[in-house]
């Protein structure tokens, strides 16, 4: 199979194709930090029971449990 020319996609010169696109992608991050950060309270409440459960012991899962917690909106 060859690559041919028609198949190329080239970017567009028009400023009006990117107009609007920064301030769509920065709310879209804005999105995602915030149902981030409510999966994070769920996490918090957890470890925090585990922690009681385990008489302190479930603590220790704090430092590892708010970074996991992210990857579970990508999963």
């Amino acid at each position: 199979m060859s690559v041919q020319d028609e198949n190329l996609r080239i970017p567009s010169n028009d400023w009006r194709a990117y107009q609007g696109v920064l301030s769509r992608r920065v709310m879209a991050f804005m999105i995602d930090y915030a149902i981030v950060a409510l999966l994070w309270i769920p996490a918090a409440v957890v470890v925090f029971f585990l922690g009681i459960l385990t008489l302190g012991l479930g603590f220790s899962f704090i430092p590892c449990s708010l970074p996991v917690s992210p990857c579970c909106i990508s999963a």
